[in-house]
């Protein structure tokens, strides 16, 4: 008698597995590249939305009877600032100390960058001065200097959030420049 050939195995090839977890390799990082782009409108988002609940909540201190606030604003970062008189009559505008959520802030990653619109005229930004000027003046009306705050990826300009604060102090957020 002769011996009967072996049964053919039902399993994969190791070649056949190989390819299987290449394959499954390149979904995987196809995958993550497109959600790195969600990833980075949604830094800029956030750090439009802090930027919004920090001013709206300075706003609030001053209407309660606190002294007026500015807000100072930088290329990478802005500063919340309080008016301190040096000598007799002479005031300067320094950074908040006291108060730690209005504390300076620069903005996370730092390829990130602001450009703000005051009235309808560009201002010029410094990138990190020891001791900003004031831009937008936060009244005990309630009322905020009128204003136009964007927020750009260095790496894609197009990619944008801007903020807008009108007199009557209301902040809005917005994934494109507004008209006008």
């Amino acid at each position: 008698m002769m011996p009967r050939p072996a049964k053919a195995s039902a399993g994969f090839t190791l070649f056949e597995l190989l390819a299987v977890i290449i394959i499954l390799g390149l979904l995987t990082g196809l995958a993550v590249l497109s959600v790195g782009d969600g990833g980075r409108d949604r830094q800029l988002e956030e750090q439009a939305r802090r930027f919004i609940s920090l001013v709206d909540l300075a706003r609030q201190e001053v209407m309660l009877g606190g002294p007026e606030l500015a807000v100072g604003v930088t290329r990478h970062g802005y500063h919340f600032l309080h008016e301190v008189e040096v000598e007799d009559g002479l005031t300067t505008w320094l950074p908040v100390d006291r108060d730690r959520q209005l504390r300076p802030r620069d903005l996370e990653p730092e390829d990130m960058e602001l450009a703000l619109r005051l009235e309808g005229v560009d201002v010029r930004l410094d990138y990190r001065p020891e001791q900003p000027d004031p831009h937008l003046y936060l009244y005990g009306t309630g009322e905020v200097t009128e204003f136009q705050l964007t927020l750009r990826d260095q790496r894609d300009p197009d990619r944008i959030r801007v903020v807008t604060g009108d007199m009557a102090g209301r902040l809005r957020l917005h994934t494109e420049a507004p008209d006008g």
